[in-house]
C-alpha cells in the first residue's frame, strides 16, 4: 500500500509540472506578437541603415575604381581616334600634294615640254619632202609632251606627198622619233599637156615630174576614167620582176591586159603577154638574157614560158 501511495504521488507531481510547463509556454506565446513587433521597430533596415558594413565599403571602392579606369580607357580610346584621324588626313594631304606637283610637273613644266630640235626621222624615201615635215612637227613645238597630240601629228604627216604610213613616238623628256613609211613610184606615166605622174605598185600617184626619173620604166596605155586593169596588170608585172631586171625596163607598153611589151634598155625586147605566170617568167628571162643568143635577138617571147622564143629582126 505504501508503494502504491508513492508512485501516486510521484505521477500527481510529474501531471502538475506538465502543466506549469504548458502555461508558461501559452503565456510565452501569447506575449510574443508585442515582443516580436518591438524588436522589429529596433532592428534596422538594411537597405537604409545609416551603418556602413565592412562589404559596403568594399562595394563603393570597388564601384568608384571601376568608374574611373573606364573614364581612362574612353579617353585613351579617344585619344587613340584622334591621333589615327590625323594621320589618314596627313597620308591624303601629302598624297593630293604629290599628285599635283607630278601633274604640274609633266604638263606644266619646261622640262617636259616638246622641242621640235629633239626629232629622230627616218624613212623618207626618194620623194618625201624632209622640209614639209619638219614644218607639221615644228607647229608643235613648246607643247607638254605628255599633251602632244601623236595621232593628229601621224594624220598630217600621213597627208603629205609619198607618205604611205607614219608613225610618231614620245621620246622622254623632250624628244619625238617619227617612222616613215614612203610610197616608192615605180613607173611613170606621161599625162597630158606634158610631164609624168609617178606612181606606186599600187597605181596611186606619189609625185610628178617633168623627165621621168632614169631608173623608171615609162608606161604607155590607155588610161580612161574608172578604167585600171590594164594598169594594174602592168604593175603586178613590174612587182614580180627581180631588182636588177626591172632597173632595165626602160618602157612598158600595153593594148590589152594580155599583151605587155617591155623595152629593155640596151637590150631586146620582150613580149611577156598577159600577167599569169609573171614569176616564171621572170626565171626564164633571166636565163635567156644570160645566154649567147640574147645577143643576137632583138625580140625574146616569154608569153608561153614553157616555149621560149627569140627572134633577130
Amino acid at each position: 500500500m505504501a508503494r502504491t501511495a508513492g508512485k501516486a504521488g510521484k505521477a500527481a507531481e510529474k501531471t502538475s509540472q506538465s502543466r506549469a510547463g504548458a502555461a508558461s509556454r501559452t503565456d510565452v506565446r501569447r506575449a510574443s506578437p508585442r515582443a516580436s513587433s518591438t524588436l522589429a521597430a529596433h532592428r534596422p533596415d538594411p537597405g537604409t541603415s545609416p551603418i556602413p558594413t565592412p562589404w559596403a565599403k568594399v562595394a563603393a571602392t570597388s564601384a568608384s575604381t571601376v568608374t574611373t579606369r573606364m573614364q581612362e580607357r574612353l579617353r585613351e580610346r579617344r585619344t587613340a581616334h584622334t591621333r589615327l584621324q590625323a594621320i589618314r588626313w596627313g597620308k591624303r594631304a601629302a598624297i593630293a600634294l604629290g599628285a599635283f606637283g607630278a601633274v604640274w610637273l609633266v604638263l606644266l613644266s619646261p622640262l617636259f615640254s616638246f622641242d621640235a630640235q629633239k626629232v629622230e626621222a627616218s624613212g623618207f624615201g626618194s620623194v618625201v619632202d624632209p622640209a614639209e615635215v619638219d614644218a607639221v612637227i615644228a607647229a608643235h613645238d613648246g607643247t607638254s609632251l605628255a599633251m602632244l597630240d601623236t595621232g593628229g601629228i601621224e594624220t598630217a604627216i600621213e597627208g603629205l606627198v609619198g607618205v604611205s604610213d607614219a608613225t610618231v613616238l614620245r621620246v622622254w623628256p623632250t624628244g619625238l622619233r617619227v617612222e616613215i613609211e614612203s610610197s616608192e613610184p615605180v613607173a611613170a606615166i606621161p599625162r597630158d599637156g606634158g610631164g609624168f605622174v609617178l606612181v606606186d605598185d599600187s597605181g596611186e600617184p606619189v609625185d610628178s615630174a617633168k623627165e621621168p626619173p632614169a631608173q623608171l620604166p615609162v608606161v604607155t596605155i590607155p588610161i580612161t576614167s574608172g578604167e585600171t586593169r590594164i594598169l594594174d596588170g602592168v604593175l603586178d608585172v613590174i612587182d614580180e620582176l627581180p631588182v636588177a631586171l626591172r632597173d632595165r625596163v626602160e618602157g612598158v607598153e600595153a593594148r590589152t591586159e594580155d599583151s605587155i611589151h617591155f623595152v629593155l634598155r640596151d637590150g631586146p625586147s620582150i613580149e611577156w603577154g598577159s600577167g599569169e605566170q609573171s614569176a616564171l617568167k621572170a626565171e626564164v628571162l633571166k636565163v635567156l638574157l644570160d645566154s649567147p643568143e640574147a645577143s643576137k635577138a632583138a625580140v625574146i617571147d616569154v608569153s608561153a614560158p614553157s616555149l621560149p622564143i627569140t627572134r633577130a629582126e
